[in-house]
C-alpha cells in the first residue's frame, strides 16, 4: 500500500479485497498465513519472517518488530510487511476500521508508525500509527495518548468527502482527512515505517470497505497538507 503524499509511510500489512466490497478480520489464535494472509517484506525489514513478528494467543496476537533494523535514511522508508487476504462482501457506503490494541513497547526515531493499521478503498485511505504515548494520523499529525493501555480504536470514513472520524473507547478524538492511496482496496496492520518499531498486542481487528458505487463518489484528487499537531 502507498500513500504517495506521505512517501515515508510505507511499512505495513495489507489485506487486499475483491471488487464487490469486503470485510476483513484477523483471528488472534493462529498465524495470519493460516488465515489466508500472505507475508511480503522489503527494505530494512525484508529478512524478518512471519514467526519473527507474530505470536498467536488465545486472547491476543502479539506483533513485535522491536530489534529489527531502524534508521533515518532513504532506504529506511521502504521497510514494510504486507498481508493480502480476500474476504466476504459487504454492502455499505462507509469505510470503517475497528481494532482493540495496546502498545507494550516502542522505539521511534521518526514518525510513530512502529505499529500501524489502516483501510483504503477507491484510491483513498485512513489509518493510525501508534507508539506507547502517541497516536499519529495519515496526515502525520498526532494526539497524545497512553497507548500502553488497552483501547478500542474506531475509524469511520466518508468516501464522498474524503474525511473520517477517530474514536477511542467510544469517544470522538479527532476528525481527519483521507489520504490518496494506491494498491486497490485493502486493510493493513503491522510495522508502518523503517524509522520506528513497536511491540503490540492485538485483541481484535476488523475493517470494511464499501460496495462498488460508493467508490464512484470519489473524484477529488490532490495532495493533503500536514495539519497542526493535536493533543487531548
Amino acid at each position: 500500500m502507498r500513500f504517495p503524499s506521505i512517501a515515508v509511510v510505507c511499512c505495513s500489512f495489507v489485506a487486499a479485497t475483491a471488487a464487490w466490497g469486503q470485510s476483513v478480520s484477523l483471528q488472534t489464535d493462529s498465524l495470519p498465513s493460516e488465515q489466508g494472509w500472505s507475508l511480503v517484506g522489503t527494505g530494512l525489514h525484508a529478512g524478518a519472517g512471519e514467526t519473527d513478528l507474530f505470536t498467536p494467543g488465545p486472547a491476543a496476537m502479539t506483533f513485535d518488530s522491536m530489534g529489527e533494523p531502524i534508521a533515518i535514511s532513504p532506504g529506511s522508508y521502504q521497510a514494510r510487511y504486507d498481508f493480502a487476504m480476500p474476504a466476504r462482501g459487504v454492502s455499505s457506503d462507509e469505510i470503517r476500521l475497528r481494532a482493540r490494541v495496546r502498545i507494550v513497547d516502542s522505539q521511534v526515531l521518526q514518525f510513530n508508525y512502529g505499529f500501524r493499521m489502516a483501510v483504503a478503498s477507491g484510491g483513498w485511505g485512513m489509518g493510525l500509527g501508534l507508539s506507547t504515548d502517541l497516536m499519529s494520523y495519515s496526515d502525520l499529525s498526532s494526539t497524545s495518548i497512553d497507548a500502553s493501555q488497552w483501547h478500542t480504536y474506531l475509524l469511520i470514513g466518508d468516501l464522498s468527502t474524503q474525511t473520517y472520524d477517530t474514536y477511542v473507547d467510544g469517544q470522538l478524538i479527532a476528525p481527519g482527512k483521507a489520504m490518496y492511496a494506491t494498491g486497490g482496496d485493502f486493510a493493513e496492520l503491522g510495522d508502518g515505517t523503517g524509522t520506528a518499531n513497536a511491540e503490540a498486542e492485538i485483541g481484535s481487528f476488523r475493517a470494511t470497505i464499501p460496495a462498488p458505487g460508493a467508490a464512484g463518489l470519489l473524484g477529488l484528487a490532490g495532495t493533503l497538507s500536514l495539519r497542526r499537531r493535536r493533543r487531548v
